[in-house]
Parts: structure tokens; C-alpha cells; sequence
């Protein structure tokens, strides 16, 4: 089961998710993280990234929506960033695929979302 972090559209504060995870997936040095309960009501494509800050991993997973609202809680991250989606964190462990908490501080995810 792998923790994740949720940037709602809705809110300005995360949100704790936990979803299942396979730690390899097609030969890929990434973990399959099912992240469809947490977009369950998004029916488009859901994309996945890798992104470093310092010394901390992530994978994120998100949508874009053009139509949508944007996104108040990448706001309050960066206010000149207008994000139409929604996007869940997951940090990555050196010796496992991702952490059962964070221990990253928010301003490393803030970052890592903002890339």
C-alpha cells in the first residue's frame, strides 16, 4: 500500500490517500501505483511523473482538465500557478518503492508538484 498526497481542487489543504501499489511494473524501475479510486470521478487519461528535489523522490499522477476549475491547493502552493486538474504525491524510499509517510517537508512537495 503506497501513501500518497492529494492536491484537491476544492481545498487548500492536502489530503492524505492510500492506494495500492505493485512495486514493478513492466520491467520499469517505477512502482504501478492504482491511483483510480482517487480520480474516480475523472474519466480522461491519468498521467505519471518522476520528478527529484534535492536528495527526495516522487512519482506523481494527475489529469489535466481544460474545462475544469483550477486547482486552490497548487494555488496556495504557488499562487502564479493556475492548474486545471488534479494531482496525488507519493515520496519514494531508497531501499522501497514509496514511503508509508512522508518525510519530506511540504515545502519539498510544493516543489515537486510545481515542476
Amino acid at each position: 500500500m503506497a501513501t500518497g498526497y492529494l492536491y484537491p481542487i476544492d481545498g487548500e489543504r492536502l489530503i492524505t490517500v492510500h492506494c495500492p501499489s505493485i512495486s514493478t511494473w513492466r520491467n520499469t524501475p517505477l512502482p504501478y501505483i492504482d491511483v483510480g479510486s482517487v480520480f474516480a470521478e475523472y474519466d480522461g487519461p491519468i498521467y505519471r511523473a518522476s520528478v527529484k528535489v534535492g536528495r527526495d523522490r516522487f512519482i506523481l499522477y494527475g489529469y489535466v482538465d481544460e474545462d475544469g476549475p483550477s486547482n486552490s491547493s497548487i494555488i496556495a502552493a504557488k499562487s502564479t500557478l493556475l492548474f486545471r486538474g488534479e494531482v496525488v504525491i507519493f515520496q519514494r524510499g531508497k531501499f522501497i518503492s514509496t514511503l508509508s509517510r512522508r518525510s519530506a517537508k511540504l515545502q519539498v512537495l510544493n516543489k515537486a508538484v510545481i515542476k
